[in-house]
Formats: C-alpha cells, sequence, structure tokens
C-alpha cells in the first residue's frame, strides 16, 4: 500500500516572505491546522531571533499531536542542542541539517572548499543524532552542484546517521530530465533511500511521462507557482525523501 508523505512549507515561506507576516499566534493556529488534518511534517525555520523563535517551537512542540516538527540548524550558530531543547517536549520531532552543495554556495555560505562541507556535514549530521533520532540532510543549492559532489554529500550523511533525504522536480518532467531522473531514482535505490516528485503539471502528463522514462516513485501535485518558490528556480529538480527537500537543481543546470 502505498504511503501519501506531505512536507508543509507555510511557517517556513513566511519567514522568508516579504509580502505578508504572520503574528506569533497565527503561526500556532496553523501548526494546530495542519497537525489536525495530520501533515506528515510541519517545518519550521531556523532559530534567528532566539527568544521568540525557541518559544515558538516550545509552543507548537506543545500542541502537536501527529506531525512531525522539523526545525532548521542555523548554519552561523550551529544551534543544534538550542534546537533540541526546544523539541523536548514534541511527540515527534526532527532536526534539519540544511548545507549548500554548490561551489558557489559552498563558499559563499560556509566558506569552505569541498572536502570541508563534507566534513562539516558529517560533524553536524553527528551531534543532530545525538539529541535527536529523526535527522534529515538537506542539500541545498542542488541545482548548480556537481553531481559527483553531491552524491558524496548524500553519502556522507547517511552513514553519518541522516534518516531522510529528499529530492524535488519544479520543471516539466520530459525529455532528458526525465531520464536523468530515473538515473538518480536508480542510484537512491542502492542507498535505500526513497525518490518522491513534486510536480505542477497535471496528473494524467505526468503519468504518461514517468511511465515513458519507466520512472515509478510516489508523486506529489502544487500550484506552479507555490512550486517554482518552493526551488527558487524557474523550474528545477529537488531531492525528497519522506516530504523533505534535501537538494536541488535548476532546469537549465540538472546533473
Amino acid at each position: 500500500m502505498n504511503r501519501l508523505m506531505i512536507s508543509d512549507i507555510t511557517l517556513k515561506q513566511a519567514a522568508k516572505s516579504t509580502d505578508y507576516t504572520l503574528s506569533f499566534r497565527e503561526k500556532i493556529e496553523i501548526a494546530k491546522l495542519l497537525d489536525k488534518v495530520n501533515v506528515s511534517v510541519i517545518e519550521i525555520p531556523a532559530i534567528v531571533k532566539e527568544k521568540t523563535d525557541v518559544l515558538l517551537i516550545k509552543s507548537i512542540a506543545s500542541c502537536v499531536k501527529n506531525s512531525i516538527i522539523a526545525v532548521s540548524v542555523n548554519l552561523e550558530t550551529l544551534d543544534i542542542d538550542k534546537i533540541a531543547d526546544a523539541l523536548k517536549d514534541a511527540a515527534k520531532a526532527r532536526i534539519q541539517v540544511v548545507v549548500p552543495t554548490s561551489t558557489v554556495q559552498m563558499e559563499y555560505i560556509c566558506k569552505k572548499k569541498p572536502p570541508m562541507v563534507l566534513k562539516m556535514i558529517e560533524e553536524l549530521i553527528i551531534k543532530a543524532k545525538q539529541v535527536c533520532d529523526d535527522v534529515e540532510f538537506i542539500a541545498d543549492d542542488a541545482t548548480r552542484s556537481d553531481v559527483d559532489f553531491l552524491y558524496q554529500a548524500i553519502s556522507t550523511a547517511v552513514k553519518a546517521g541522516a534518516g531522510t533525504v529528499t529530492v524535488y522536480d519544479a520543471a516539466a518532467l520530459e525529455g532528458k530530465i526525465a531520464d536523468k531522473i530515473a538515473e538518480l531514482a536508480d542510484t537512491l535505490r542502492d542507498h535505500k533511500l526513497l525518490l518522491n516528485i513534486i510536480s505542477a503539471n497535471s496528473s494524467e502528463e505526468t503519468e504518461r511521462i514517468l511511465e515513458g522514462a519507466d520512472i515509478s516513485c510516489q508523486v506529489l501535485y502544487s500550484d506552479f507557482k507555490a512550486v517554482i518558490s518552493f526551488n527558487r528556480s524557474n523550474g528545477g529538480l529537488t531531492y525528497v525523501n519522506n516530504g523533505i527537500i534535501v537538494k536541488k537543481w535548476s532546469r537549465r543546470e540538472y546533473p
């Protein structure tokens, strides 16, 4: 029996939006509603303003009973212990380790070369695993990542204890893109990971293309504008596992 996993990024998107803001109470109510409809994962942004953000996590953790509450690690403060403490009362807690894997972003955000980024991924996953059973690795900016390095990053994270890895696609699933996804699916199966696809195409068109490329995987559907925002690109591929984004590629730089 197939199981549909839904990971909601409403609170994450709200934190980045310049078009609207949510009050503290509204964030709590949104989390309650998502939990009520049994959303698989509720994603919460990294801690920036410690006092209010930690209080928000604790408040959501105390009222959410069914959904996994996933919180991203802030790469500037490496606040894994603070996240774990804020999530201690959560029925289902997850720590997300989000690390860019493209050359430009590794140097700009992490200020590290690829070998040191792999070491950082390993250390963060191990530390997160020590305080939380459920750890997810998210390889960000994957649309501009070297494919071999991407696989190294995923392999490093999985060996260190990450239980969730994700790929996502916002571009039309056709031609070379579908073939690439099929290749990626084979590679992920070797790592005993799942491939999920988020598509803005119609279900009929998506099924036709996937069948043509002999791709068998879970498919989620979303509004095209939301999908673009999700990948930060006008079409692209993102690696999704259990409803969580792990890696992203643009349609022009698909591996």
